[in-house]
């Protein structure tokens, strides 16, 4: 990952034309203006702290002259980190990259359930300067970098990024082939919140959506961590078809592989992850709380 992660408070130093200080209170009639959804495609992180973590949807930048037009999602920790009300802001703006200002900046505040709440403008034609916690200036305005860690779409997000809610084993059961749902808790499971129904919640996860990469990987981890060395290999390989450059996979593989007796291909593996992303075995442990790479599989 060559983006650095910004400390600063993402949101802070906005430019509202509200006249409340808050999102939607008197809003101005630019306001009105059509807010942007979540985005349903690859996201590419930008910035973390303690209460949110922001990303820019990768697939809805685009480039006229020295203006670029860009979406940026930040996802709370929680349902209500979002101005203490909200889960998600998806704000759609206009980057003058010689000028460095932003401008246009309409933002979509939703729900954990991805309903839009409210929406206003926060900056007009005009713009404001560009600021140290808009991360996705310098991505945008920027030469190429080497590939970033992607996340697709906002639900993914969620589940990487998002407090559970208390009943979400309960409104999973009521909606047995609802994939979203399932997948998130498979994905809380694997995050540390285990059950002993976890594994089969997983499978159901897979059998609902067997194309989604992110589950394929939380189900490859949990077999991992339980010792079913041959059903990870399959998991992870699964993925690694689906998305070649996905380097959790190429390490868990990898992982996976050394386990079962294989050390070279195993190698072969974590290289090729490492390759991908250096920080692989980090975001790999931080994801997956209770899973811990050992020196020996680091290294061997």
């Amino acid at each position: 990952m060559t983006v650095a992660l910004v400390t600063a408070v993402l949101g802070g130093g906005l430019w509202w034309l509200t006249a409340g200080g808050g999102p939607g209170a008197g809003a101005a009639p630019e306001a009105a203006a059509t807010p942007p959804a979540l985005p349903t495609g690859p996201l590419q992180l930008l910035s973390a702290n303690v209460d949110d973590v922001q990303y820019l949807a990768a697939d809805q930048v685009t480039k006229t002259g020295d203006k670029v037009q860009a979406v940026v999602l930040d996802a709370g920790k929680t349902a209500t980190s979002i101005s203490r009300r909200y889960a998600f802001e998806a704000k759609r703006e206009t980057i003058d990259c010689k000028a460095r200002t932003i401008g246009e900046e309409v933002a979509g505040y939703y729900d954990g359930s991805g309903k839009l709440v409210t929406h206003e403008l926060q900056s007009g034609a005009l713009g404001r300067p560009v600021s140290g916690i808009d991360a996705e200036a310098a991505v945008v305005c920027g030469p190429p970098g080497a590939p970033a860690r992607i996340v697709p779409g906002w639900t993914a997000v969620q589940r990487q990024v998002q407090t559970a809610p208390d009943d979400l084993v309960a409104r999973a059961k009521a909606t047995p082939q609802d994939a979203e749902l399932w997948a998130w808790v498979c994905a809380n499971g694997v995050r540390g919140h285990w059950s002993p129904s976890l594994p089969k919640d997983c499978d159901h996860a897979v059998a609902l959506n067997p194309a989604s990469t992110a589950t394929l990987l939380d189900r490859a981890f949990l077999k991992l961590t339980l010792r079913h060395i041959p059903a990870a290999q399959a998991d992870f390989s699964k993925a690694i078809a689906l998305d070649p450059k996905n380097a959790e996979a190429r390490f868990g593989r990898a992982l996976a592989l050394i386990m079962g007796g294989k050390a070279a291909a195993g190698r072969a593996d974590r290289d090729r992850a490492r390759a991908l992303d250096p920080k692989v075995v980090a975001w790999i442990e931080a994801n997956y709380r209770d899973f811990q790479v050992s020196e020996p599989y680091r290294s061997h």
